[in-house]
């Protein structure tokens, strides 16, 4: 896929006219570009990192002649993946943002700390404590009864008499 390709999906997936998401497309490209260039880190969290890497010199062999050179020390750029990404490349199939999380969760199980067993309190079911229980259900049936009843409706407002 190359560039005008990739434009014209995402102006059919957004509903933007080809125009506005090739001038998007160049526009984000540019962005990171220029950061990346500076020496700062573009994170998209879940896709990948964007960021300016340096290779030092090392010692190369010519296939032709079978000599050994230098090759200068350089600074690229880099594309490390994102976990969901990385998900989504390793299930193989297509899918939306949603699932590409569920993907990554699965391809990369949390480890989970050790859980106490909590004891469960006993609760003490007394004739007391039952009537209690059951008189203070009635008295919040009976509120909520009370407001939804004297409810005021939006809009209505009742009038003031002097």
């Amino acid at each position: 896929m190359n560039q005008a390709e990739l434009a014209s999906q995402i102006a059919r997936n957004t509903g933007l006219s080809k125009a506005k998401a090739e001038c998007a497309l160049k526009a984000t490209l540019k962005v990171i570009s220029s950061e990346v260039e500076k020496g700062e880190t573009v994170k998209l969290v879940g896709f990948g990192t964007f960021k300016k890497m340096s290779r030092s010199a090392r010692t190369g062999f010519n296939p032709q002649t079978k000599k050994a050179i230098t090759i200068p020390a350089r600074i690229v750029p880099k594309f490390v993946p994102g976990k969901e990404f990385k998900a989504l490349i390793q299930s193989g199939t297509h899918a939306s943002s949603t699932s590409i999380k569920a993907v990554a969760r699965k391809a990369a199980p949390v480890k989970k700390a050790a859980v106490r067993a909590v004891p469960k309190k006993k609760v003490i079911k007394t004739p007391v404590v039952k009537k209690a229980v059951k008189a203070f259900s009635a008295v919040k049936k009976a509120v909520k009864a009370f407001s939804a009843a004297n409810k005021q409706t939006p809009g209505k407002k009742i009038a003031k008499t002097r």
